[in-house]
This record gives structure tokens, C-alpha cells and sequence, in this order.
């Protein structure tokens, strides 16, 4: 492997990720203990501000045992959309227009980095790509993605999510 994991504090260090918008606590998310390490992801979306360099980096780990395969990986290198719209200066969401997973290898981690970079954004369509480390620094597959731009409204986050 010639790819390295970037610096990134630890997943113990970063705060559990809370939401800026309205979601069930069995949805996708909530299968998920997530770490935001970089950038704005949750309810860090609430700032607005255009990124400085379109950078986001968070911590993923499974709440239910399973192991690191392709699934989990397709699943994790997923949150790229939501990464886009977080980096462009104001409220938006984006959806997925094409995905690609290219896996590199498979180990065991009870973490995993999502090391998500947006490379553009222009005429409501962006590019993001993504690496996915394990916590010894393997790197377990590369993602990349073209999606939709669309202004949007955050939407408010319902009691008792989080």
C-alpha cells in the first residue's frame, strides 16, 4: 500500500456526532457510533460558512458486531454526499448521482476513518473521492462519487435525537 492515513485525533478524543436535522433512531445513522475528526458533518452543518479546503474526516464504527467487508465499506464511503454539501458556504443537500468502491484490503477494525475530500463543486453538480483506513492504517478501500447540488434548508433536529 503506498496510500498513508492522514493525521487524525483519535475516535476516544473526538465527540459523539449529533444531528441538525430530524431523523428516526433506527435510520442508518443510528447504527452507527460516528466521530466527526474534520470538518462539518451533523449537526456541525449548522455553520454555513464555505469550507476552507473541503476536507472532512470522520470516525465510523458498527454498533452491532459485524465484520469489515464490502458491505460496511459501500456503506461508510456513502456519507460523501452529505460531505459535499457541507463544504459549499450554504444550506444544501446533495444526492448521489454514481458511486464507486474499489475495496484494497480487508482487516479487522473496530474503527474505521472515513477520510472524505470534495475536489469541486460547480453548476449544482460535485466531486468528492474518499479513503477508508483501519485504525492500524490499512487501507481498506477508496470511493468516489458525483453528485447533485441543491440549496436546502437544515432541517431542525427532533427531541431527543442526538
Amino acid at each position: 500500500q503506498w496510500a498513508a492515513m492522514p493525521d487524525a485525533p483519535a475516535p476516544a478524543t473526538c465527540e459523539p456526532m449529533s444531528f441538525a436535522w430530524n431523523r428516526r433512531q433506527d435510520d442508518l445513522y443510528g447504527q452507527f457510533d460516528l466521530r466527526v475528526a474534520k470538518g462539518r458533518y451533523g449537526s456541525a452543518r449548522a455553520d454555513v460558512s464555505l469550507s476552507d479546503d473541503g476536507h472532512t474526516q470522520i470516525w465510523a464504527r458498527s454498533m452491532a458486531p459485524v465484520r469489515t467487508d464490502a458491505t460496511l465499506l459501500a456503506v461508510l464511503a456513502d456519507f460523501i454526499p452529505s460531505a459535499v454539501a457541507s463544504s459549499v458556504g450554504q444550506s444544501a443537500v446533495a444526492s448521489s448521482l454514481d458511486n464507486s468502491l474499489r475495496v484494497a484490503a480487508l482487516v479487522p477494525s473496530e474503527w474505521i476513518l472515513c477520510d472524505i475530500k470534495t475536489s469541486a463543486v460547480s453548476g449544482g453538480y460535485g466531486q468528492a473521492h474518499a479513503a477508508l483506513f483501519a485504525e492500524d492504517g490499512t487501507l481498506l478501500a477508496t470511493s468516489s462519487q458525483t453528485v447533485i447540488v441543491r440549496p436546502g434548508q437544515a432541517r431542525p433536529a427532533a427531541q431527543g435525537d442526538g
